[in-house]
């Protein structure tokens, strides 16, 4: 009858269920075995589980070894067994690896590495080939610098392949300072060269008959002698030269006539020579003392002419620095670049960021509103939302499809975008980076916050981008005002249907003026005028007789003389309305100035100014007749209302938070903010962690009877520094949290 052994067992999480977690202590040569590992330990008597090796059966090793079991502490130990450790790396005993190949021989090749003194990693390529000896790399460099050495003009160069040399030599082309050669079209700088030789040498070379050598007989011509080498001194005292040779204009005593000014030697004439009746013009002295860089002393600025001209047109920079505070007279300053050093001015949009815990970068100058080819789309004068691109811009790349890419980029003149020195290292991005937009047609004067933490790598790990502000984005134009976040008409420069307003300067295209109600004849001086047609109307004598001698206004007759009133007719005589085009005579030069109003006459060259247009362009006339906000379209002379930036709020206790808030949370202890309990659809939070201890003192988000992210579970926050923005999809998921 065969005898049965059942040795202890258990499964490693119950053989350290005793002894506060070692284990029992087993009998010397006493087998223990985890069922769930395939391993075993064998007892000493002495020590509990945990302190006791394991034994592995030699079968699960795939080695081929002396006996059944191995310790597993002998795996990669230099006295033990090649193996795998917990992460499967190979563990080689030893020095070498030695391969076999493919035929069983005495022949193997022997992979050796020398005793490492640190840890080292070799790594291979994510590629296909075959490793090469260093004696071969050693050819392949030769052969590339042989390539890549290319002898210019005056150069031979010899490759010896053998040797590995490369020798460079001049060709025939490139004189030496010792070889007998012939130059041509050259020019020898006497003043840094000295040309040595005797006066026979110079004789023999020089064969030009214009040079003159100390032995020369015969006539030295003009050609002979060097410009500029005769001096006054060596002419002779009684040499007669006549005045044709002397260049320019001479005078002589015998010579009569007008002496021009080429005459007269520069200097020579004083105030004594000039005639105290001479007339002298003003454009004839060197200087004019009318000039006033001419004058001396002092001069008030009233009896300058342009003085308060030319100050207004001088730059603040270049005035002296004031002394005393300076008031702005309840005035802005706008247009303030980004601060630098602690005592330059700050924007509002800056001061609001930096309350905000925001990091700052540089601001872009325009952002991207959709996907864009990097490598193509943003070369300078390429496009982005309606700004011209130059070299050297900042661009704010952040509706990317791969969010990985999105980003700061630098512009380039040609050529993929470079990632901003500020922003290409996952130490530069992190959560709460700020970044304001400067131009654009959707984005000018917008604020963007990224809200991704711990990117690892760059260009892998996703960038996200959120509006954060909107400051200084809409401004009111021409008739309108804005109110906070609200545009209406402006009724003192528009006109609506109700408000009581007066009309100047208008024309009205066939009006319709309704008929008056509730006049009566005593409300118009006409009491005691009864109501019968016109033909019984009584008038008396005395105003008939004065009405016979009026003509008729409509096509009037008259007989006689017609005396005009004496002097001018003044606009006051001609009742308005009654001289049109065909009254006046084709000749009649009347000028613009003239014409009520601004006139545009065919002469004239420039701008139309908008007091030329002044109310007589229809909205339908225009390009550009809407604005667009949020995606809503509203006509010039409407009016929308846009929704409020989200409210900041510091947190320090466990709250109940509100929609379109953000949340800046005290992370010095646990919080618990609870979401609003009928939240609506849109409705967006951000939380903050503005203490950086999240990991430590976690923030809870309770549900508060809704769902997040399509679950019944509350929300945790965990990570330092961590942004987290909540909006509300409905009942179905929820808040989407990020």
């Amino acid at each position: 009858m065969a005898t049965r052994m059942q040795q202890r067992r258990g499964t490693a999480a119950q053989w350290i269920s005793t002894n506060s977690g070692n284990g029992p202590i087993l009998e010397a040569g006493e087998i223990g075995f985890e069922s769930d590992t395939g391993k075993f330990k064998i007892g000493d008597g002495t020590n509990h589980w945990l302190q006791l090796p394991y034994f592995a059966d030699v079968d699960t090793l795939g080695v081929a070894l002396d006996g059944d079991f191995v310790e597993l502490v002998d795996i990669g130990a230099a006295s033990g067994v090649a193996g795998l450790d917990a992460s499967k790396n190979l563990l080689v005993p030893g020095a070498s690896i030695i391969v076999e190949g493919a035929t069983n021989n005495e022949f193997e090749t022997t992979l050796t590495v020398t005793d490492p003194t640190a840890d080292r990693t070799i790594t291979f390529p994510n590629a296909t080939g075959t490793v090469v000896l260093d004696t071969t790399v050693d050819e392949m460099a030769q052969d590339a610098v042989n390539t890549a050495i290319v002898a210019g003009t005056g150069l031979d160069k010899t490759y010896n392949d053998g040797d590995n040399t490369i020798t460079l030599d001049i060709d025939s082309t490139v004189t030496t300072n010792s070889g007998s050669q012939t130059l041509t079209n050259k020019t020898i700088a006497l003043g840094n060269n000295t040309v040595s030789g005797t006066t026979a040498e110079f004789n023999s070379a020089l064969t030009d008959s214009n040079f003159v050598t100390t032995g020369d007989t015969g006539t030295v011509t003009s050609t002979m002698i060097a410009d500029g080498t005769i001096v006054n001194a060596d002419i002779n005292a009684s040499a007669a030269i006549d005045k044709t040779k002397i260049s320019g204009t001479a005078i002589t005593a015998a010579d009569t006539g007008t002496v021009t000014s080429t005459m007269i030697a520069d200097g020579t004439i004083v105030n004594a020579d000039i005639n105290a009746s001479a007339g002298i013009a003003l454009s004839k002295l060197s200087t004019d003392p009318l000039a006033r860089a001419n004058h001396t002393g002092s001069q008030t600025a009233s009896t300058i002419s342009d003085f308060d001209t030319q100050v207004r047109l001088s730059r603040l920079d270049q005035m002296t620095a004031p002394t005393a505070s300076v008031s702005m007279n309840s005035q802005k300053i706008t247009n303030l670049a980004t601060p630098v050093d602690s005592t330059d001015a700050a924007t509002k949009a800056y001061v609001d960021a930096v309350s905000e815990g925001l990091h700052i970068h540089a601001s872009c100058v325009a952002a991207t509103p959709a996907n864009v080819n990097i490598a193509t789309d943003l070369e300078a004068g390429d496009i982005v939302d309606g700004v011209t691109l130059v070299a050297g811009d900042r661009i704010l790349v952040k509706s990317q499809t791969n969010a990985a890419q999105n980003g700061i980029y630098i512009v380039q003149a040609s050529g993929a975008a470079l990632r901003a020195s500020d922003f290409n290292e996952p130490a530069e991005v992190d959560g709460g980076d700020f970044i304001f937009v400067t131009g654009g047609t959707l984005y000018d004067n917008t604020g963007w916050v990224q809200t991704t933490t711990n990117v690892v790598t760059i260009g892998t790990d996703p960038i996200v981008f959120t509006q954060f502000s909107g400051a200084g984005t809409y401004q009111a134009g021409t008739g309108l005002t804005l109110t906070g976040n609200t545009f209406s008409i402006n009724t003192s420069t528009t006109v609506d249907t109700s408000t009581a307003q007066t009309l100047t300067n208008k024309t009205l295209t066939s009006p319709v003026i309704n008929t008056p109600t509730g006049i009566t004849k005593s409300d118009v001086g006409l009491g005691n005028v009864d109501n019968t047609s016109d033909a019984n109307k009584p008038v008396s004598t005395a105003t008939q007789t004065a009405l016979d001698l009026k003509a008729n206004l409509a096509s009037p007759t008259f007989t006689g003389t017609v005396t005009l009133p004496t002097g001018t007719v003044t606009s006051a005589m001609i009742l308005d309305g009654t001289i049109v085009n065909a009254d006046i005579n084709s000749s009649a030069a009347i000028a613009a100035t003239k014409i009520s109003g601004t006139a545009v006459t065919q002469a004239d060259t420039g701008t139309v100014t908008n007091t030329m247009l002044a109310g007589s362009i229809a909205n339908n006339k225009l390009s550009n007749s809407s604005i667009t906000i949020n995606g809503a379209t509203v006509s010039l002379g409407g009016s929308t209302t846009i929704s409020a930036a989200p409210t900041p709020q510091a947190v320090s206790s466990n709250i109940t938070m509100q929609a379109n808030y953000n949340y800046f949370v005290d992370t010095t202890a646990a919080r618990t903010l609870t979401l609003p309990g009928s939240p609506a659809l849109g409705d967006t939070i951000a939380i903050y962690d503005a203490s950086g201890s999240a990991a430590t003192n976690n923030i809870t988000v309770s549900r508060n009877g809704n769902k997040i992210n399509g679950v019944t579970d509350d929300a945790l926050i965990d990570v330092n520094q961590a942004v987290a923005m909540l909006v509300y999809t409905g009942t179905t998921l929820g808040w989407k949290f990020d």
